[in-house]
């Protein structure tokens, strides 16, 4: 376990997966902890080179089909392919402070056309806690990818995600052809018990906003997001996944990155208690 520290703030993260365990922002809880030990349940995972879903467990890039792991079968999915290929993966520590963290990790996998170079950076501060993905592609060949995370953000009482910028929700991603809603309201709240998992594509600057507290979002080169507050969420929290394209891109291609060799995307976001 590696434990980052700030004043009153510290996160605990493991190297399998890159995943952190839980993170505390000027002695304010702000992830839950997974129950079941499936790391996607809980905490904040790192999805790399895809995220949420690919359909079937398969996808076509540059005429030829890959085949990837039906690996969702802890969520009784025995058809797709789901929260990409680094989830049991052990990262190397690059480099880290008492309160950053730099590791690292090589993807070579015969599901996937080439080889990736991908850092993850956290850094800590006092009410703030910082992603940051650098992903390069080192093979010989183009390379598909899609970077997401997955942060359950717990709430007390209620929740709400307030927009500064118009949000669209996606809808039948599962699909080539994807139709688009613009939502009404500048905000998605858990008023009236709904239940989410959809995707969604804008919003800007996010506010998260319970009884007790309020959580700045911020992102970079991750304008998709997902908001799910399923069996998995409950009690307690909603996860808000930030997304650098939509699911299931590797078969819709929305917001799907071509990094050719030697090419690299950089991309994360930011939790700020404010």
């Amino acid at each position: 376990m590696i434990e980052l520290q700030a004043d009153e703030s510290h996160a605990s993260i493991l190297r399998k997966g890159a995943y952190v365990e839980s993170l505390i922002l000027n002695g304010v809880d702000i992830l839950k902890k997974t129950v079941d030990g499936v790391e996607p349940h809980g905490g904040l995972s790192v999805m790399i080179p895809y995220a949420d879903i690919v359909s079937n467990a398969r996808y076509s890039f540059n005429g030829k089909e890959y085949r990837l792991p039906k690996n969702a079968g802890y969520e009784g999915d025995y058809i797709n392919s789901m929260h990409g290929l680094v989830l049991d993966k052990t990262w190397k520590v690059i480099d880290r402070k008492n309160n950053e963290i730099n590791l690292g990790l090589s993807l070579t996998e015969k599901c996937y056309p080439s080889i990736l170079m991908i850092t993850v950076h956290y850094m800590i501060r006092s009410s703030e806690f910082e992603v940051f993905f650098k992903v390069k592609n080192v093979g010989k060949k183009d390379a598909p990818i899609m970077c997401g995370s997955h942060p359950y953000l717990l709430f007390d009482g209620y929740w709400k995600f307030q927009f500064h910028d118009a949000v669209i929700l996606l809808k039948n991603t599962d699909k080539l052809s994807v139709t688009t809603n613009r939502l009404k309201y500048n905000r998605i709240t858990s008023l009236g018990g709904r239940q989410y998992d959809n995707a969604y594509f804008g919003g800007g600057e996010v506010d998260f906003v319970t009884r007790r507290k309020k959580i700045k979002i911020r992102r970079y080169n991750m304008p998709f997001f997902e908001i799910y507050n399923g069996t998995y969420s409950n009690p307690g929290s909603v996860a808000f996944e930030p997304l650098t394209g939509a699911p299931n891109c590797f078969n819709n291609g929305i917001g799907l990155k071509i990094l050719k060799g030697n090419e690299e995307m950089n991309c994360g976001f930011s939790l700020a208690l404010v």
